[in-house]
């Protein structure tokens, strides 16, 4: 017993000792039913029995106070840590009321892969403890020895030790961390109205459930909440207070992906509803906000850049295959290469379905894909009029060969000779250079169309088509940079 108790009551261990026995001997006791209602601690604290209704008992203990060595203040020796304070009161309808205080130092991390927010803060809670015996006349309350006025700063040991502490739950905790140097950073203080105080620095990490499906035009509200695991909302209530110096001084927060701002709970998220109970919880709101500059510098300028040079290839003579296919071409292998780097470097839980910035890629990569299937409708359409052409002037010279005729009365063309259509042929097969084609660009047609009205058409098609899902897109989300 003597190890395990320690400051209880502000006395020296010489001077308590002599007095206790001194009262003893001279029988100064006999008023009260207990022969000496001391236990002296070997550390020079005392522990005062003072039983419930003992009138002479308290008597006396006011009479003890006022001695020059009194107590400031002590349990009493029928004060069990094993049974709150509201245990025993008269009134049915008093609740023990816990007092939170979250003084916020900064953000530390928010990690999308875990979804979890690490806050480092001095965490303090306080409640009323009525058991206590406190001498309200002793000069020590006046004075700002250990801490403020009326209060009283003890070894923060003697909380796990000698009082009774609320069942304390932080929902959806990961990491509940003490910081220290050379000891605990944690501190006890005992108030003359009887209040208990603890509060230590350390760094929660708690989870927060993040939906990824604006990525990374997301925004999150993450709840964190302290209450009793044990006593109902019926029993024991809370209320809370949060302290957060980054907003007057946004250079203490360091850089994260996300703007940070921290309001109150919600009505609807001061009640924990379980299967044993309704419990109170209190807290604060943590508003998280991705940060978009550099997302739209780094992916989404380029790839409007990207589609918007694929319709250059609407200029280029479609004849001139090498130049315009090798633009097209590149150019989706280039989106295509963005699009897997942004889903490889995208959190896990983002990179699992498709999101805002996969819904642009795909939409790029497919604006080039269309021009680059416009291309392929064009040379279609070449090689089409090229092999109709060419049957055609075959046929006719076959026909011209085999009945022994002239070219000029099988085929349409009387200008020419046999030897110049034979000349023409073999042009039109060996296609040695554009310059040697038959039939010029202009006499192509797709349908009643010709190719080149048909890739102006294009050229105004897809960058309206490109617009409107650019407005759209940004008004649905609402983006500012």
């Amino acid at each position: 017993m003597a190890l395990s108790h320690q400051k209880l009551c502000g006395v020296s261990l010489f001077a308590t000792a002599i007095f206790a026995q001194v009262l003893c001997s001279t029988n100064q006791l006999a008023s009260t039913p207990f022969s000496c209602p001391f236990i002296v601690l070997a550390n020079g604290t005392i522990k005062y029995d003072r039983p419930q209704n003992s009138e002479g008992d308290e008597e006396y203990a006011q009479e003890v106070a006022q001695q020059p060595m009194g107590t400031i203040w002590c349990l009493p020796k029928t004060y069990t840590m094993e049974r709150p304070p509201f245990v025993g009161k008269t009134s049915l309808h008093q609740k023990l009321m816990l007092r939170f205080n979250f003084d916020i130092r900064e953000v530390s991390e928010v990690n999308d892969g875990s979804q979890t927010i690490a806050i480092p803060m001095y965490f303090s809670v306080a409640w009323n403890e009525d058991r206590l015996w406190v001498n309200d006349s002793h000069p020590a309350w006046q004075e700002n020895m250990t801490g403020p006025e009326q209060t009283m700063t003890e070894d923060p040991k003697l909380l796990m030790t000698e009082f009774w502490v609320p069942d304390i739950e932080i929902y959806g905790l990961e990491y509940f961390g003490s910081k220290s140097v050379l000891k605990g950073m944690s501190g006890l203080r005992i108030k003359k109205n009887k209040t208990v105080d603890y509060n230590t620095k350390v760094t929660v990490r708690f989870s927060c459930r993040m939906i990824f499906d604006d990525y990374p035009f997301d925004s999150h509200k993450c709840n964190f909440l302290v209450g009793s695991y044990y006593y109902t909302k019926d029993v024991v209530t809370c209320e809370s207070t949060f302290d957060n110096p980054m907003e007057n001084d946004p250079s203490r927060q360091r850089n994260l992906q996300h703007h940070i701002q921290f309001s109150d709970l919600n009505d609807d998220h001061k009640i924990i509803k379980l299967n044993s109970g309704d419990y109170m919880a209190c807290g604060f709101q943590i508003h998280l906000r991705r940060k978009r500059s550099q997302l739209i510098f780094q992916i989404y300028l380029p790839c409007i850049l990207f589609v918007c040079v694929s319709w250059v290839s609407f200029l280029i003579r479609p004849l001139v295959v090498p130049g315009r296919m090798a633009l097209l071409v590149t150019l989706f292998l280039v989106l295509v290469n963005i699009f897997n780097n942004v889903r490889s470097s995208a959190p896990i839980p983002a990179s699992t379905s498709l999101n805002a910035i996969d819904l642009y890629l795909v939409v790029s990569i497919l604006m080039v894909f269309l021009a680059l299937l416009e291309y392929a409708v064009v040379l279609f359409s070449i090689n089409r009029e090229d092999n109709f052409e060419i049957h055609r002037k075959k046929h006719c010279l076959k026909k011209a060969m085999a009945q022994n005729l002239g070219f000029e009365d099988s085929c349409s063309n009387p200008t020419k000779s046999m030897k110049e259509m034979i000349d023409e042929i073999n042009a039109s097969l060996i296609k040695t250079s554009p310059d040697k084609v038959l039939l010029t660009q202009d006499s192509y047609k797709l349908g009643n169309l010709s190719l080149r009205k048909f890739d102006m058409i294009a050229l105004v098609t897809l960058p309206i088509t490109f617009l409107l899902f650019n407005f759209g897109y940004w008004i649905h989300f609402g983006l500012l940079i």
